[in-house]
């Protein structure tokens, strides 16, 4: 069994020469194993070993006598332990989370701050083969796809499973006349779905198959395998980039792929509990016209233009200034410095997209504000007026933008709107005498 952990260390890179390992240390048989078989490779592959154990104050007295004899080992094998203690039962209570995530959470919690007290290390699990075969199942059944069905991986990060070649009798066989391990008696506990697979769904597949394990674990392999060179070709397809699903590449792509690519988006989003119905979801906004929406759980997502997106919610922004005739004032509002100048007419004045020139004596008053429903306009080079909205709509301006930009406007009339358009009305003619001027700023604290 040596040559084997040894061969998948070196198939996954697992471990260099000079590495801290801390093993992952229950004290039950597969951890105990983990332990002894490190120990006994340590010379030869040129490590450091460590140990880290988390008494989760659950079982009492029963937890209290596993992490003594995890103590007494690590003693007696002269390795350093990494312990702590934490009630994990007051904290689901408090935190009104399951006992199985806490647990986990508070354990790799432990194994990271152990490793970041020696410098780094990479953290040693005792998953072996039949607990990749137990996951495999237990993912099946829930319902899960390629990636979850792919198993147990052998690195993530900087942790590392040696023993995922090898069966749990195995171990046990190698730990013979070596040690004693403590057995978890909720190990045996057939109320815990996990259970209910090793004890008595793969004896049963054993019956028809011998291998039963190896063989759902060489699929699962396969599986993996596959799911690596599916998910390149989603990180290389386009169709999710900065945040935003494209939806015109989106439809492009096999089912397969595009898939991938909404959960991939999904995951981003922050979505929980991804499922075949969020999923559907997300291809009806993509697939829909622009402006369709769509409520996700907590997550509200919108297709803009055919980027789909998150859609947050706010308040649109209001604002509005009468400017008398005559009047030079400089006005701050939403980011702009808009400045409003009488000049006369022979006053050479500069023509760019946010500067705005008008008959001062046929405009008379103007406000200065943010756009209203009904909204329209005469713009220069067309003919007759259009609605603001549909304007937007042509030039695709984005819908959270439209509510709080800042237009020059006379009544329901809309007479500039700064870098997008300018109006045919009140425009200077061989009578004018007099210019108002409107140009516009972006503020420099506001151009970030």
């Amino acid at each position: 069994m040596i040559e084997k952990v040894k061969k998948t260390i070196k198939t996954h890179n697992m471990l260099s020469c000079g590495d801290r390992v801390i093993v992952a240390l229950s004290g039950g048989a597969d951890s105990v194993g983990l332990l002894y078989i490190l120990s006994e490779l340590r010379e030869e592959l040129g490590i450091e070993i460590y140990a880290a154990n988390l008494n989760h104050k659950i079982r009492g007295a029963e937890g209290d006598s596993d992490s003594e004899f995890v103590k007494e080992l690590c003693k007696r094998l002269n390795i350093r332990l990494f312990y702590r203690e934490c009630d994990v039962k007051k904290m689901t209570k408090n935190e009104k989370i399951g006992e199985e995530e806490c647990g986990r959470r508070e354990r790799y919690r432990l194994f990271n701050d152990a490793a970041a007290q020696l410098g780094g290390a990479r953290i040693a699990t005792a998953h072996h083969l039949d607990d990749n075969a137990e996951t495999f199942l237990l993912h099946l059944v829930r319902g899960s796809g390629a990636k979850g069905l792919g198993g147990i991986p052998y690195v993530r990060g900087n942790v590392i499973r040696p023993l995922l070649d090898v069966k749990k009798s195995e171990i046990e066989e190698y730990l013979e006349g070596k040690t004693e391990w403590r057995t978890d008696a909720t190990n045996f506990d057939v109320s815990y779905a996990r259970n209910r697979i090793r004890h008595n769904i793969l004896p049963e597949m054993r019956e028809i198959c011998d291998k039963a394990e190896e063989n759902i674990v060489r699929a699962a392999g396969i599986l993996r395998t596959d799911e690596e060179f599916l998910r390149e070709i989603v990180d290389n397809c386009g169709a999710f980039v900065d945040g935003m699903i494209d939806a015109e590449k989106l439809k492009g792509l096999h089912e397969s792929i595009r898939r991938r690519v909404i959960i991939t988006a999904l995951k981003e989003w922050g979505a929980e509990e991804i499922d075949f119905e969020k999923i559907s979801a997300v291809e009806d906004v993509a697939f829909g016209r622009s402006g369709r929406r769509r409520s996700l759980g907590g997550l509200v997502i919108e297709n803009e233009y055919g980027k789909v997106k998150p859609y947050i919610e706010s308040e649109p922004k209001e604002f509005s200034r009468i400017v008398k005739k005559g009047e030079n004032v400089t006005i701050e509002a939403l980011g702009y410095a808009i400045k409003v100048k009488t000049v006369d007419k022979s006053e050479k004045m500069s023509d760019n997209n946010m500067t705005a020139v008008f008959d001062a004596d046929l405009l008379g008053d103007f406000e200065i504000r943010t756009r209203k429903d009904g909204d329209f306009m005469r713009p220069k080079g067309m003919k007759g007026r259009k609605k603001l909205k549909e304007l937007f709509i042509d030039i695709k301006l984005p819908r959270k933008l439209r509510e709080s930009i800042v237009t020059v406007a006379k009544g329901g009339e809309i007479l500039f709107v700064p870098g997008i358009r300018k109006s045919a009305s009140f425009m200077p003619s061989t009578e004018t005498e007099r210019l108002a001027v409107i140009s516009f700023e972006k503020r420099k604290d506001d151009e970030n």
